[in-house]
């Protein structure tokens, strides 16, 4: 069952057939061979819109085309290999522990070429991050652990407010690659975090350091957490980000206000956003997971 056991139906793969499946192993031992005489390879693949597509669900998170095994032996005899996968969605890497380089394309358009030329040869800094959480395996999914994965004629959101990185994180699901998350050629550091409040707002500043030999640019996140709330909630919620563009050992202040609003949760029983009175946890980092600074503030009406 390809489905896994999680209910309801996907569109209907074709059998393979054997000429071709030859064909695929013929160009797999090629490709493996050539790969062998080259100092550094640079693997392209991913999805395409016949499985990436609105309106039809994949029986799993696994790549066509047996790219997975192609992957797979690339990096036997090539560490050197980079791997860049182009597609809208997660799909599982189980050769993830054997890659040096990983590069996420997306679908980048008709100057995508362009662009991931910029990247791989250091024209660019990469600064990207992840809007969504890179799963495992489609297992691990919230719709999937509820029993609404693919769903049939109707969908029942089981998972409440716990979708996305909510529901990992509060989880503490393992994950290939966790919401926010997307590295540089650089590297930075945050420190000196104040948490203050005036009037309706929260003011959160921190400093970030570009501790890197290249001008680089960060995603600094503000995440909100309320341990002891009234109501169930998220571990954490993002609530704030900003990009700050940082010259080779560059440090620079950055300020945020947080609403109070910011804090609230939806009360069905009173039907309107509430804010709680209460102690609150500020976390500031790179990603939901990669949290470089915390700090509590007390919210009174």
């Amino acid at each position: 069952d390809s489905l896994e056991n999680g209910g309801g139906s996907t569109g209907n793969v074709k059998d393979v057939n054997a000429s071709l499946l030859e064909k695929q192993k013929q160009l797999r031992e090629e490709a493996v061979e050539l790969a062998k005489q080259f100092e550094t390879v640079i693997f392209i693949g991913g999805q395409n819109h016949l499985q990436d597509l609105e309106g039809h669900d994949r029986p799993d998170m696994k790549l066509p085309y047996a790219q997975d095994l192609l992957i797979e032996q690339l990096l036997e005899v090539n560490k050197n290999t980079v791997v860049v996968l182009v597609a809208g969605s997660p799909v599982e890497m189980p050769w993830i522990q054997k890659a040096n380089t990983i590069v996420w394309g997306w679908y980048a358009g008709m100057e995508g070429g362009t662009a991931l030329a910029e990247v791989l040869f250091g024209k660019v800094n990469p600064s990207g991050k992840i809007p969504e959480t890179f799963p495992v395996t489609h297992k691990d999914c919230s719709a999937h652990c509820v029993g609404e994965f693919p769903g049939g004629k109707t969908v029942s959101y089981k998972e409440g407010i716990f979708v996305g990185y909510r529901y990992y994180d509060t989880n503490h699901v393992p994950v290939l690659f966790p919401f926010g998350h997307g590295l540089s050629y650089t590297e930075f550091t945050y420190d000196k975090l104040k948490v203050a409040v005036e009037d309706e707002n929260v003011l959160v500043s921190f400093t970030v350091t570009n501790t890197g030999e290249l001008d680089g640019k960060e995603v600094a996140q503000i995440y909100v957490g309320m341990e002891h709330s009234e109501v169930e909630r998220p571990t954490k919620e993002l609530k704030a980000f900003e990009k700050v563009e940082l010259k080779a050992k560059e440090t620079k202040n950055v300020t945020l206000a947080l609403p109070k609003e910011a804090l609230a949760y939806y009360s069905e029983e009173q039907q309107k956003f509430v804010v709680e009175d209460g102690e609150y946890t500020i976390f500031v980092g790179k990603s939901v997971q990669d949290i470089c600074l915390t700090e509590k503030v007390e919210i009174k009406k």
